[in-house]
């Protein structure tokens, strides 16, 4: 009994075939023949729960070998359109293959710089250096035109490489922050800072440019790789600088041997700033204009102008400060003996300020007042 007189017998309007997928042939080596409608099958449904536009005609579905066909086409396609990615390596702009001398291996950094450098200049610097990252030392032909990897970044290894060539990586650019990072990683790579940080040397003369803004840091850096020269001269620029500040690990980092010598500076400026304005000036012989009563106002004005200047003075006071905040008061005087008189007693404060020592150490600083 066909589909629709079974329709007609149960009493349904006429139903509508949806096929289905055609199955699959056995092998896709065998012909493909045109379906049959033996390879179709139909079942009833109740058409209220269907809706024609829903429903798929047979001739509509597409064969396996058509989606085959298609997704070929589509890989073919992505395939020639897909970008080719070449592989870049990172050279070191002063450490190159071509740098003088001629490079006879290369340094990798820990971001994939590759540095070419020459074994003999780096041993004649510090012969240690990168002993512990090579299972042979630096000077084994083993190494020669290798790749040493390291674990430290390309801004820092160039740091050390220039300080081991004796060359300024000012040309790098680099701050402060990487700078002091890149000397407390000489010692993880047998290279001892002191050695290759000295006075005169272009990485010493780098560090103490930033001291004017970042005396403390450098300071404390020396301090912390005992590289003296760099630790007194950015201390003159620490004279300012409320020692009470200085945090718990900063205070460690400089160790109590250069943390006592800040200290006995600021306590030392002090003492002499001091010894050196309270010291009254010279009476001159009485006068009938100008007595004995007369001068010991003279005296006790530039107690007080002196007594008020040196507590509100800064470590750091310049001569021109000092002159500045003298000679007014000194106008006040009618003797005309007193005022030359005052006028060589300022000029000799600023003589002898001028003369103490802005830096030094425990063993060398000394207070220089010279009493006239």
């Amino acid at each position: 009994m066909t589909l629709q007189k079974l329709s007609q017998n149960i009493g349904y309007p006429s139903v509508v075939v949806r096929p289905i997928y055609p199955t699959p042939v056995p092998s896709y080596t065998q012909a493909n023949s045109p379906p049959t409608e033996d390879l179709f099958d139909a079942y009833l449904v109740d058409p209220t729960m269907l809706n024609a536009d829903t429903y798929v005609k047979a001739e509509d579905i597409p064969t396996l070998s058509n989606d085959l066909s298609l997704a070929a086409a589509a890989l073919a396609i992505n395939d020639a359109t897909e970008p080719q990615h070449d592989m870049v390596v990172s050279i070191s702009t002063a450490f190159h293959p071509n740098a003088i001398p001629a490079p006879d291996m290369m340094f990798s950094s820990s971001d994939g710089v590759i540095f070419y450098v020459n074994r003999t200049t780096i041993q004649r610097a510090c012969p240690t250096a990168f002993a512990s990252s090579s299972t042979v030392l630096l000077h084994d032909l083993a190494l020669e035109d290798t790749i040493l990897p390291l674990e430290i970044g390309s801004a820092e290894l160039n740091i050390i490489l220039h300080a081991l060539y004796g060359t300024s990586p000012v040309a790098q650019s680099p701050d402060v922050n990487t700078l002091v990072r890149a000397v407390d990683l000489m010692p993880t790579f047998d290279i001892p800072p002191k050695m290759v940080i000295v006075p005169l040397s272009p990485l010493h003369d780098l560090l103490l440019f930033q001291a004017p803004l970042y005396g403390l840091e450098i300071y404390a850096l020396g301090a912390h790789h005992e590289i003296p020269s760099l630790a007194v001269g950015a201390s003159s620029h620490l004279l300012s600088y409320d020692l009470a500040s200085i945090s718990d690990e900063t205070a460690v980092r400089i160790g109590p041997l250069y943390l006592k010598r800040l200290m006995l500076l600021h306590i030392n400026r002090f003492t002499a700033l001091k010894a050196i304005l309270l010291r009254p000036p010279h009476p001159h012989p009485p006068t009938k204009k100008c007595t004995l009563r007369d001068q010991e106002r003279m005296t006790r004005t530039w107690a007080m102008v002196a007594a008020s200047f040196s507590w509100d003075a800064r470590l750091d006071v310049t001569t021109q400060s000092i002159q500045a905040a003298l000679e007014p008061p000194m106008k006040q005087i009618d003797c005309e003996v007193c005022q030359q008189t005052l006028k060589a007693q300022v000029k000799d404060v600023i003589v002898q300020w001028a003369s103490v020592k802005v830096s030094g150490s425990v063993s060398t600083l000394k207070i220089r007042v010279l009493i006239g």
